[in-house]
């Protein structure tokens, strides 16, 4: 069963089910509304204030942005970890085969 999560944006209250295989729904909602306060505090000083849902697909971008930074860079390391793994096995069982 998931659990309820409350976000506050733009002075809004929204209640949420999260699904239940997402463990981290709070903090997730917690991230979503400071992406958001981050927006709307740089677009203060703008004119034209932006629209709500352009701010929310700001936000979203941002977020989607750092997660597949880290995804690449977490890939890279894995594959730099394997690929040094086999160098390292390899490595043993040339010494092994010679003793």
């Amino acid at each position: 069963m998931g659990d309820i999560v409350k976000i506050e944006l733009f002075g809004e209250l929204h209640t949420f089910k999260s699904e239940n295989d997402v463990p981290d729904a709070e903090a997730i909602a917690e991230l979503i509304v400071k992406e958001v306060s981050e927006i709307e505090m740089s677009s203060l000083g703008q004119t034209v204030r932006s629209s709500r849902l352009k701010q929310l697909l700001l936000a979203t971008m941002n977020i989607s942005s750092k997660y597949y930074k880290l995804k690449r860079d977490h890939d890279e390391a894995m594959k730099n970890i394997t690929d040094k793994s086999a160098a390292i096995i390899e490595s043993i069982e040339k010494k092994c085969s010679t003793l």
